[in-house]
């Protein structure tokens, strides 16, 4: 026979002591830099990320469900949204500051402080693509040589130290490429941080000159494009100093031999069917031309059958790319006109004829959707400015209340959804967002960013 026991008052009080002691841990933890990623699952959606003109919040709007809640009371001044659901925002103390990391997808999500380092300057430098990777520098000033670091959602790996300039994620977010200067007022070098292994791009053709400013481009397969200026050649007027471009791969580097005595060739990007698309440039006395050419691997598009490449004289700026790796790029002559065209990676298809488009607002979708700014003008006026949207040979015009174009450009979400603005101030503005179903409206947006759900390409 047991009975009833009666208790250690003791006991009593180490269990307290022990919950309490246990709750402070759980708090520390919490608030120390490197807290573990909390992932979400939800649905694969467009999201509008945007700052409200009056209120200052920081706003989320789902267009399919026309929805909208707030993330955050105030907008950080600097912040870095992933594409698919995360930001990355800077809190300031003065001359250094932290970077804390949120989920805003997920409404139970709190902010991460990830450095959690309030005497040290940070700096980020990008997400890497799927949004699971940030890199950030970190040093002692904003002027400083810093330290390069990869936060992974658990741990950080420090990578190099330097003066840093371009950073650049790979397309399967595990390797990094940069151009850093090792010692004041040198040339910039070029590194691959891959496996946990720092190489340095090393050829004899690559120019050891100071404001060499190397561009980076990541292609599929881990190939690497990597154009640097020479300033030891002549300066090209309306060009530059020419540049050289080199393909680094698994540690091989390929130096890509200026096609037909091209003064300059320098890189615009990657097409996802693994052709790399460069701009070259000749100067002959008073002439200077620009032409684009495509690069397949083994050989450029002057050696292969017309429809097979981009073969026109234009201006750079005026080459739009596709998420899916398609080029959108027009041409205009003496009359105003402008020719449309697509070029999937095989051959150009002729999409339109466009009354004095303006390049720089064209923009297009991976499902064939091709938007741009154009305007209808006599000769002394500018007459009516307009949205032109194109789609398996249909157009839709809509005409926009804006006189300054540059205001109302478009842009694509990964879905059909198109968002541009049209309102009487920037400040102040109305977003539209277009969609084969229909036209939707927010108001009071003072800057947005398109955002994707968890399983979006």
């Amino acid at each position: 026979m047991h009975g009833k026991q009666k208790r250690n008052p003791y006991n009593k009080m180490l269990r307290t002591l022990f919950l309490r002691f246990f709750i402070f841990g759980i708090v520390i933890v919490a608030l120390v830099g490197g807290a573990t990623w909390v992932w979400h699952t939800l649905p694969a959606e467009d999201y509008v990320l945007y700052t409200h003109a009056t209120t200052g919040e920081l706003r989320l709007y789902n267009p399919r469900t026309q929805t909208d809640r707030i993330i955050l009371d105030e907008t950080p001044q600097y912040f870095y949204p992933s594409g698919n659901g995360r930001i990355a925002y800077i809190e300031s103390y003065g001359e250094t500051n932290d970077i804390f990391v949120l989920d805003v997808l997920d409404p139970q999500a709190t902010p991460i402080n990830v450095t959690n380092s309030p005497n040290t300057f940070e700096h980020f430098k990008g997400w890497n693509p799927q949004g699971t990777h940030i890199v950030f520098l970190s040093g002692e000033t904003r002027t400083a040589h810093a330290m390069l670091t990869i936060w992974d959602g658990e741990s950080f790996t420090d990578v190099t130290y330097g003066k840093f300039f371009e950073v650049e994620w790979n397309r399967t977010g595990d390797s990094l490429a940069f151009s850093v200067d090792m010692t004041p007022y040198e040339y910039r070098s070029v590194y691959v941080w891959q496996n946990n292994t720092l190489s340095l791009v090393t050829h004899p053709e690559i120019p050891n000159a100071r404001s060499n400013n190397p561009k980076i481009f990541w292609g599929p397969d881990n190939k690497l494009a990597i154009s640097y200026a020479d300033s030891n050649l002549p300066y090209i007027y309306a060009i530059g100093y020419p540049h050289k471009t080199f393909i680094w791969q698994n540690e091989n580097v390929t130096y890509l031999e200026n096609p037909n005595g091209a003064d300059s060739i320098e890189a615009l990007g990657w097409t996802d069917n693994d052709h790399l698309i460069l701009i070259r440039s000749f100067e002959r006395g008073d002439v200077h031309t620009h032409s684009v050419t495509v690069w397949s691997g083994e050989t450029f598009g002057d050696n292969l059958p017309f429809y097979h490449r981009i073969a026109f004289t234009t201006d750079p700026e005026s080459l739009q790319f596709t998420s899916s790796g398609d080029i959108i790029y027009a041409q205009t002559f003496e009359n105003g006109t402008s020719y449309l065209y697509v070029w999937d990676g095989y051959q150009s298809t002729h999409i339109g004829d466009i009354p004095a488009l303006y390049r720089e607002l064209l923009s297009g979708n991976s499902q064939g959707y091709v938007a741009y700014i154009g305007r209808e003008q006599h000769p002394s006026t500018i007459t009516s400015t307009h949205l032109h949207i194109l789609h398996d040979e249909q157009e839709i015009d809509i005409e926009l209340r804006y006189q300054n174009y540059a205001l109302a450009l478009p842009n694509w979400s990964s879905g059909n959804y198109l968002s541009y603005e049209d309102d009487a101030t920037p400040s102040d503005a109305t977003l539209y967002i277009w969609h084969p179903s229909g036209t939707q409206t927010l108001d009071d947006v003072y800057t947005y960013w398109w955002l994707f759900g968890e399983n979006q390409p």
